[in-house]
């Protein structure tokens, strides 16, 4: 009987994964406060200049929900995921990993996050609960 690895160490090793820059980005850029205040100028400064925002929103939110798609959707393909429509699920599980840290450093800069990396090992438990095809069903 050969093992199944799963997801999780098996997408690390998968070309089609997220680097490991880019899943460190996501998780704590979020939570600097650079990154907080140019939100804070990029939303006030929208109305005025609404392609400035839409153009940092292309660059971060877009392009991360863009990679997360193609990550999921190659594990659909290998059969660990549920069929999902993955640039929707993409775009939730992006804010499940940022939406609290951005919520937090727009209103309450002093208000304590849990660490990046429980946050986003969280939204994996979620997500894997919801989607992942265990060893038995893909027997």
């Amino acid at each position: 009987m050969t093992r199944t690895p799963s997801v999780g160490a098996e997408s690390i090793a998968n070309p089609a994964a997220p680097s490991p820059r880019a899943r460190s980005i996501w998780v704590r850029s979020p939570r600097d406060p650079a990154v907080v205040g140019l939100r804070r100028v990029l939303i006030a400064e929208q109305p005025r200049h609404p392609s400035l925002a839409a153009t940092w929103r292309s660059a971060t939110v877009d392009a991360t929900v863009e990679e997360l798609t193609a990550h999921f959707t190659a594990l659909q393909r290998r059969g660990l995921l549920r069929t999902f429509p993955a640039a929707s699920v993409a775009r939730q599980f992006l804010w499940m990993l940022i939406g609290d840290a951005l919520d937090v450093g727009l209103l309450d800069p002093s208000a304590r996050l849990p660490p990046a990396r429980s946050t986003a090992e969280n939204a994996v438990k979620m997500l894997l609960a919801a989607y992942q095809i265990s060893a038995e069903e893909r027997a």
